[in-house]
């Protein structure tokens, strides 16, 4: 029976300590078979096990020295064949996600997790002051937090508890700017900006998206009978692309900071960026 049909699908990986590039691999490996009504049991093998245990398990994620999509081996341990770079996150995400139209959005997240695991790629976050401040938010001093440096199969399943609520929030971030895509191709130009015909779709991933993947300065969305809002899209220093001050003709309101605009209607919010972005 091909591996991808069993329900579940037993995947074996290695114990301590543990590493985000099986963790991610072994929960995008999960994901991929809830959606298709199934699931999977992980096990976290000590060395020995390794050596003895192997060849029970459907799947093999980071152990057995073994690249073969179609017998569910996926290690990047080896010489041949090339494995370009990829961790076992990356392996697994190039076998089971080739034709997933979220692909182009994940594709840059896999491989920080591939640089993470060749240790090329800081995985600490850009946060606190000084060297502490960054490791007490890095992805080994999270994992030892649950215990993902103890020889103990319950410590590694924490770890991949830890994981796999992440690994599950970037699928869904991508599906989110699929969506994203689809309402900015709609909606109308104004200026260096957009304007919506519903507030429906306006949120953190539209706002997201149109700062990561577009240049408009702007979004704008009918918020009531008597209001229309517009809210400046920030680029990435921060800043945002456009200033709404006090001079808009026909605003209503105007944030302290320059970062929302409301207008009567939709008209005259249009007018007025109009003549703004035309400077």
């Amino acid at each position: 029976m091909d591996w991808t049909e069993r329900n579940p699908i037993r995947v074996a990986t290695h114990g301590c300590p543990q590493h985000l590039d099986e963790l991610v691999a072994i929960s995008l490996l999960r994901c991929w078979a809830e959606a298709r009504g199934s699931g999977i049991e992980a096990h976290f093998l000590t060395r020995q096990a390794i050596v003895h245990q192997l060849p029970w398990f459907d799947v093999w994620i980071d152990v057995g020295q073994e690249f073969d999509p179609q017998h569910g081996r996926f290690d990047h341990h080896q010489q041949t064949p090339d494995v370009e770079g990829r961790s076992s996150a990356g392996l697994i995400f190039d076998t089971l996600y080739a034709d997933d139209p979220r692909r182009e959005y994940l594709e840059p997240i896999i491989r920080h997790v591939d640089a993470v695991d060749a240790g090329t790629a800081s995985p600490c976050a850009n946060a606190g002051t000084g060297d502490r401040g960054r490791s007490l938010v890095s992805v080994p001093a999270l994992l030892k937090a649950v215990g993902g440096f103890q020889h103990d199969p319950a410590a590694s399943h924490r770890c991949l508890d830890l994981i796999s609520p992440l690994v599950a929030s970037w699928l869904r971030q991508a599906e989110a700017f699929l969506q994203a895509a689809d309402v900015v191709a709609s909606a109308e130009r104004v200026g260096r900006g957009i304007f919506l015909d519903t507030d429906e779709p306006y949120g953190p991933g539209l706002l997201e998206y149109v700062q990561c993947e577009t240049e408009f300065a702007f979004v704008g969305f009918p918020a009531g009978p008597d209001r229309f809002q517009v809210v400046a899209v920030r680029g990435g220093d921060g800043h945002n692309r456009v200033t709404f001050g006090p001079s808009l003709g026909g605003s209503t309101f105007v944030h302290p900071k320059g970062f929302l605009a409301v207008f009567a209607d939709r008209n005259a919010a249009r007018a007025s960026l109009r003549a703004v972005t035309a400077v």
